[in-house]
């Protein structure tokens, strides 16, 4: 059981941050509940003063890869801006702490795994950033001369990923062009083209080294090792907004423009339960050990689901898992081991 208070931060079309405390408190026999208290008027008030002095590029349209996260929600790493910078914000006080320049267009997409970020941008080229050790005030910086600059792509990036602990950097284009990079060394390693040429819009590095990728408008969800051999590939029923991954890296989470809200084996990338939201889903995210999922849809509610076996039950059987498979077009309402307990609007 836990009533320690956890955050939620959010971010709507307006760019202004909200943050959210909620208490969980879990029970073996009964549903969990969750206690939620609202960020309040006047935070955001004073955030719309100082937000307009930060142009927002209108062109993009894969906002979720314009912003990350860092030190447990204390720092925002955001991109996106008509001055071609990045910036790390202070979420506590809404501080812009640095701003950092570079790239020479709009920068589309960024990532971050300890203590490097990699941007990519519409003038092609991916850079990779190293975060310094905190300052003596205890705030974050980034190095602004870049560790690598990458120039191997010949249009717009559209989603980046890293990953330290596999000594790998992926980049994708409009144009369906992956291309994989040594972190250590900073090269080039090599570059797949989709079949369809169409703008990759998504890349996941899982824990166990697999490599995600969706390409918008095929629709099309694809598995690679982490040497780049392609897996699997898998038609999609709609555009894929946002894609999460399980703890353990055996299971994803997918939504897009439909309000469909799947399940996924990693393995096969089918879905193995499908929830319809009946709205545009932005956002996936997951929570306490990947037992909360947090959805957040265009309407600006969010929606969050307890899953609590279909997840974590790592001695599941195989007859266990075709059982759940044939519940593959299940809703909220079914009797399957995933639940949708909570709906906040913010």
């Amino acid at each position: 059981m836990n009533h320690e208070p956890d955050q939620i931060i959010t971010i709507n079309k307006e760019r202004i941050i909200g943050k959210h405390k909620f208490y969980l408190i879990e029970s073996k026999n009964k549903k969990p509940k969750i206690t939620l208290i609202i960020d309040d008027e006047k935070y955001k008030q004073n955030q719309k003063e100082k937000i307009r002095e930060i142009p927002f590029s209108k062109d993009l349209n894969n906002f979720e890869e314009c912003f990350k996260n860092y030190e447990n929600s204390k720092y925002l790493i955001f991109c996106g801006f008509e001055d071609n910078s990045f910036k790390i914000i202070d979420i506590e006080k809404y501080e812009i702490i640095q701003n950092i320049y570079k790239h020479n267009d709009i920068i589309s997409c960024l990532d971050i795994d300890l203590k490097y970020i990699v941007t990519g941008s519409k003038d092609t080229t991916v850079i990779i950033w190293e975060i310094e050790s905190k300052e003596k005030e205890g705030k974050i910086k980034v190095k602004e001369k870049p560790k690598y600059i990458f120039s191997e792509h010949e249009e717009e990036v559209r989603s980046v990923s890293i990953s330290v602990e596999y000594d790998i950097v992926l980049s994708g284009s409009i144009k369906g062009k992956l291309n994989i990079h040594s972190l250590k060394k900073g090269k080039h390693i090599q570059t797949i083209i989709t079949e369809e040429k169409e703008p990759i819009t998504n890349i996941k590095i899982t824990k166990k080294g697999d490599i995600i990728t969706f390409s918008e408008n095929s629709n099309i969800l694809r598995l690679f090792t982490i040497n780049g051999y392609l897996i699997r590939r898998f038609q999609c029923s709609e555009n894929i907004y946002s894609i999460s991954i399980s703890e353990d890296s055996n299971f994803i989470f997918t939504g897009g423009e439909k309000g469909i809200f799947e399940i996924r084996k990693i393995f096969n990338l089918k879905p193995i339960q499908s929830f319809d939201l009946k709205e545009t889903i932005y956002s996936i995210s997951i929570i306490k050990r990947g037992f909360l999922i947090i959805i957040g849809l265009k309407n600006g509610f969010i929606k969050i689901g307890y899953f609590s076996n279909t997840t974590q039950n790592q001695n599941q059987n195989h007859k266990e898992k075709e059982k759940i498979n044939s519940n593959s077009n299940s809703n909220s309402n079914s009797n399957s081991n995933s639940k949708s307990i909570n709906i906040f609007k913010f």
